[in-house]
């Protein structure tokens, strides 16, 4: 059926060089071209083109422009175009019609075809007839501040506001009015667009609701049946059969990308596209890199310092390698030989000793053994080295990585920043990019070479530094550089800043997956709780299509493509603060299962310590950045061994990937906030604003009521709950600390729950300077006990024996009288006794307890 219909439309081509309309259009200019030539018709033209000519004036250049790019987008069917700008065209058009009054009070002495610009002026009739007259004058100047405040709106309000007192308030008022008038005007036009190039709009802009191959058929009327059947990858639907259209698990509708081709604010050349359709935002929009200075000179002088240095503490060794990078320049010191020799008395062949000139003697030096230099004499001049360099810090690598030289790393006089430009038009970027999905630019080597990283191998990243080191830095250039390579319907991001600075400025990205950035402590759970439940809902697609990642799932569901989820959080330590349970809880279960699904973690904290990187976040994010810490146990805490200490701050790194032994050190790429405004505001563009894909919102609003349906659960299931409505029932009074001592629980824990107890109405508030509050409860059943009896749980008055007498609370013993007891001493007189009911057995039975001594010895009475 697709081939027969384009075989009816008789232009379809692969190469689209001769479609429908290309080729009508072209036989209708090739008869209006020949018409002239059948007809007498040159005198009626020249007559027709002179008038023309004597209206405009040289404006008639302009207005031919104005129709062919009018007629131009009309043909390639880009009138939605035209309407979206259209306050920009009013306010161009009205900019002409200044220059036209403008032009028409000149009259030049020349000719233009048989017409007298002398005569005319320059603008023509129309253009003289606005200046004809007080009122046509005053017209034609109020064309240029209206013009100019329809292209420029904001610039025309400041400059109106100011205008001094009473001229700024005059022209407010005048505004006010005007921009009535002109909404008035712009419904207007906006009704006569809509009415005249409504029908190809809806034509060219109608979306593709593809969420299943049934979804498609659906909405296959909405598009010309001639354009639609030229793509090849609708040659697929005749072949479908009727399990293929039946709706499939659910989810989500995935819209085709579709994007306006053409963008007239960057030139061509500056065009970039994501593979599936997107326009990316161009390079220019980032700032380039500067050339570093020529430092040949003053390396070399420190190469040879450094040498000078080691052999006056007897250390043989030279400087074979110099690597000069960003911030810090490598020299590879090449370990010399340590020789040990013997001093001989030179003999001649009777064995007599050789004497020299002056009669002394002759010796020789011989080498007895010849081993190398040990790396850690080398090592251990680390002070020296930074004394002699009169360098602040110094950090000695030994050994270099595949080489056979330890690394020196000097700080240079002046550090050079490394943009994401430089790194992003480098050949291993782009080669990056080519194979892996998720490659961002972190910085630049030692060596000045620039480093780039997959987030989708890493799986995670864990970045940890101290205040001012770069970390926050760090984070934006990499949500900049996956904005700069991915569309918003490959990548989706997750921002959470509970600082509430650091990452509001991608507020507006359509990238985002929910509607907002999550700054609020309380909503940290339910976000990360949404995310998993993606990934649960992820990991029954990947069941049901038979694949096992979410790559594999992409290849075989072309239409239906998972984009990627970045969820970064900024900084960690707030959040294990306020859930430190529940954090941790999910944080580790995203990174053991959430890889293979294409959603990725980038946690960032200025806190490491182990209360905040536990040992499960640690095992499941082997990928690290460390910047600057302030002491070798945070370094130790996030990279297992020291040296992040020595960094120098500002983006200087040690970048420790899942595949290297030994961190390395980056300068990382550094991103300004104008640079990222520049890049938040081309993905923002109006122009988008029909392609945004929706939001998963529904995901949040479900897991928040999950969590509050547990929370609901668990303060119902609570145990000790139910133990102390048990003791309600037993006691006149309750105390916090009674229940401490009868359930066995924590402060925080009775106390919380005290207040459930206040809350249902079992207990009252506390009253007196006690902390004891009255039970409200009382069970009609129960029988009437003695006032001097309690009604105590067998094991927790076997725990009260190891508890002193100061901590035992109101009415928790009584003493009784017993005449015919014995004391300790072995005297007549009262003796204590408590009286429990039995754990099996309804009524009391004694127990005699313990007293302690004077002394604090226990002995029974």
């Amino acid at each position: 059926m697709a081939r027969s219909r384009r075989a009816r439309s008789g232009f379809a081509s692969p190469l689209g060089l001769f479609r429908a309309e290309l080729v009508g259009a072209l036989l209708v200019a090739l008869a209006l071209i020949v018409v002239p030539f059948l007809l007498p018709l040159a005198s009626v033209l020249a007559d027709a083109r002179d008038g023309i000519v004597g209206t405009l004036g040289v404006h008639v250049f302009t207005t031919t422009l104005l129709i062919a790019l009018l007629g131009t987008l009309i043909a390639l069917r880009y009138t939605f175009w035209l309407q979206d700008q259209a306050r920009h065209i009013c306010g161009a058009l009205l900019l002409l019609v200044f220059s036209a009054g403008a032009l028409g009070l000149w009259q030049p002495a020349q000719a233009l075809g048989g017409v007298d610009l002398g005569e005319h002026s320059a603008g023509g009739d129309l253009g003289r007839a606005l200046t004809d007259g007080a009122w046509a004058t005053a017209a034609w100047l109020l064309t240029l501040p209206a013009g100019f405040a329809l292209l420029w709106p904001a610039t025309a309000l400041r400059m109106l506001e100011a205008l001094p007192g009473v001229l700024a308030a005059v022209a407010i008022v005048v505004w006010q009015g005007s921009a009535a008038l002109a909404r008035v005007g712009w419904r207007s036009l906006r009704l006569l667009f809509a009415g005249v190039l409504g029908a190809s709009h809806a034509r060219a802009t109608a979306p593709v609701e593809n969420g299943t191959p049934g979804d498609a058929l659906a909405n296959l009327d909405a598009y010309d049946e001639d354009e639609l059947y030229e793509d090849e990858e609708y040659d697929e639907l005749d072949e479908l059969d009727d399990e293929a259209l039946e709706p499939g698990p659910p989810a989500r509708p995935h819209r085709k990308p579709a994007q306006m081709p053409m963008d007239l604010e960057h030139p061509v050349q500056e065009w970039r596209h994501s593979p599936d359709g997107w326009q990316l935002p161009p390079t220019s929009t980032l700032v380039a890199n500067v050339d570093p200075p020529d430092t040949t000179a003053e390396n070399d002088r420190r190469a040879e310092l450094i040498v000078e240095t080691l052999a006056s503490f007897g250390v043989d060794a030279r400087v074979t390698q110099i690597n000069e990078g960003p911030t810090v320049t490598q020299f590879g010191v090449e370990p010399g030989w340590d020789v040990r020799t013997r001093t001989l008395l030179e003999r001649d062949t009777s064995g007599q000793p050789l004497l020299d000139p002056d009669g002394q003697p002759r010796l020789r030096e011989r080498e007895v053994s010849r081993t190398r230099i040990r790396v850690n004499r080398i090592t251990a001049l680390g002070n020296d080295l930074a004394l002699a360099l009169a360098t602040p810090a110094l950090r000695i690598e030994a050994p270099v990585p595949g080489k056979s030289v330890v690394g020196i790393e000097v700080p240079n006089a002046s550090a050079r920043v490394v943009t994401l430009r430089s790194v992003m038009e480098s050949a291993a970027f782009r080669k990056a990019t080519a194979q892996q999905p998720l490659s961002i630019a972190l910085g630049a080597g030692v060596s000045g070479d620039p480093v780039v990283a997959d987030l989708a191998t890493m799986p995670h990243l864990l970045i940890a530094g101290a205040t001012g080191s770069g970390k926050s830095v760090c984070l934006n250039a990499i949500i900049t550089c996956l904005l700069m390579n991915h569309s918003p319907e490959e990548l989706r991001l997750i921002l959470i800043d509970p600082k509430r600075v650091e990452l509001t400025t991608f507020d507006r990205v359509p990238h985002l997956a929910f509607s907002k950035i999550v700054v609020d402590m309380d909503k940290v759970v339910g976000t990360l709780q949404a995310v998993i439940h993606e990934m649960e809902s992820r990991y029954r697609r990947f069941a049901e299509a038979g694949v096992r990642n979410i790559a594999r799932y992409n290849e075989q569901a072309e239409q239906l493509r998972l984009p990627y989820w970045v969820v970064v959080i900024d900084e960690l330590a707030d959040l294990m603060m306020a859930a430190p349970g529940q954090v941790e809880q999910q944080l580790v279960r995203l990174a053991q299962l959430a890889r293979a699904t294409g959603i990725h973690l980038v946690v960032a904290t200025q806190r490491p310590s182990v209360d905040v990187v536990t040992g499960l976040i640690k095992a499941n994010f082997p990928t690290r950045i460390a910047f600057a810490m302030s002491s070798q146990v945070d370094s130790r805490t996030v990279l297992d061994q020291g040296g992040a200490e020595k960094l120098l701050g500002r983006g200087d790194m040690l970048y420790v990937p899942t595949d290297a032994q030994k961190p390395v050190r980056l300068q990382g790429v550094y991103v300004s906030d104008a640079e990222i405004e520049r890049v938040v505001a081309f993905w923002s563009d109006g122009r988008f604003g029909a392609l945004v894909p929706e939001k998963h919102d529904d995901l949040l609003h479900a897991a928040e009521r999950d969590l509050l349906a547990q929370e609901a659960a668990a303060e119902d299931a609570d145990p000790m709950l139910t133990r102390a409505l048990e003791l309600a029932r037993e006691h006149e009074r309750m105390s916090t600390s009674m229940l401490q001592r009868r359930l066995r629980i924590g402060y925080p824990r009775a106390a919380r729950v005290m207040d459930e107890l206040e809350t249902r109405g079992i207990v009252g508030p506390p009253d007196g300077p006690s902390s004891s509050r009255p039970v409200l409860l009382h069970d009609e059943n129960a029988p009437e006990e003695a006032d001097d009896e309690l009604l105590l749980d067998k094991d927790d008055a076997d725990a009260e024996l190891d508890e002193p007498a100061d901590q035992l609370g109101d009415g928790d013993e009584e003493e009784l009288d017993e005449p015919d007891g014995e004391s300790v001493a072995g005297g007549a007189g009262p003796r204590r006794r408590r009286l429990v009911p039995g754990p099996e057995a309804g009524g009391p039975r004694e127990r005699h307890a313990m007293t302690r001594s004077r002394r604090g010895t226990r002995r029974p009475r």
